[in-house]
């Protein structure tokens, strides 16, 4: 699915405030890892309408990953993890590599 779609339906997602859903779709496309598909998040931000609809929920998204506080990289998903305001209390992972980005 290209890219662009993806964003729309992001925005779709997260204008019937399904934020969970925002979140496993990202997870599921691997998106948080896609330097193409924050490149494109930010042009389509530029290119929107200051003050529109379209923009506020680019921009809300745009923030909603860089409020993102870890990446999960493993194929072994079988732990779990503790978090309290956006910081990693405790985490049991096996096989699990946790990055940690500000």
């Amino acid at each position: 699915m290209p890219l662009i779609d993806q964003v729309h339906r992001l925005m779709h997602l997260w204008r019937e405030g399904e934020i969970v859903k925002v979140d496993e779709y990202l997870e599921s496309r691997a998106l948080l890892r896609n330097n193409a598909f924050h490149q494109l998040l930010q042009a389509v931000i530029e290119l929107s309408d200051t003050g529109s609809e379209e923009r506020s929920i680019l921009e809300s998204i745009s923030n909603h990953l860089k409020g993102s506080t870890f990446f999960l990289l493993s194929s072994k998903m079988s732990g779990k993890i503790t978090q309290l305001r956006g910081i990693i209390t405790h985490y049991e992972y096996p096989e699990t590599i946790i990055i940690i980005t500000s």
